[in-house]
């Protein structure tokens, strides 16, 4: 007896699972990397999965104009991501707590997109 999905899952749910898919195997591929060494998996945990195949579907739905915008996005979005992880590491070298490392991070990701939509806001 053969599983039909079709009949399972609607058509419309496809994008949605792909992106969980394909989400969750590069948050898991980060996790098995981080035993072996931490620094690798920092390198792969900046790997753009989520935008690379954010962009596809972008392209897909709104056309090239619509992907142009989204990328456009995306390097404010690295731009937050880097400070982040500035903020981040500057946290742990001065010896602070994990935890309170991960919130500053936080912190500064929340303020730079503040500060973003301020800025676009009054444009």
């Amino acid at each position: 007896m053969a599983l039909n999905l079709k009949q399972w899952i609607p058509k419309q749910w496809i994008p949605y699972i792909l992106r969980f898919v394909i989400g969750g195997s590069a948050v898991a591929a980060v996790s098995l990397v981080a035993g072996l060494s931490p620094q690798a998996s920092g390198v792969l945990a900046a790997f753009p999965a989520v935008f690379l195949t954010a962009i596809v579907w972008v392209r897909l739905s709104a056309g090239r104009p619509g992907a142009v915008h989204f990328a456009k996005g995306g390097i404010q979005g690295v731009l937050g991501t880097l400070l982040t992880a500035v903020t981040t590491l500057a946290v742990l070298w001065a010896r602070g707590p994990w935890y309170f490392a991960v919130g500053a991070g936080l912190l500064a990701y929340g303020l730079y997109i503040m500060t973003i939509v301020a800025v676009k806001g009054r444009s």
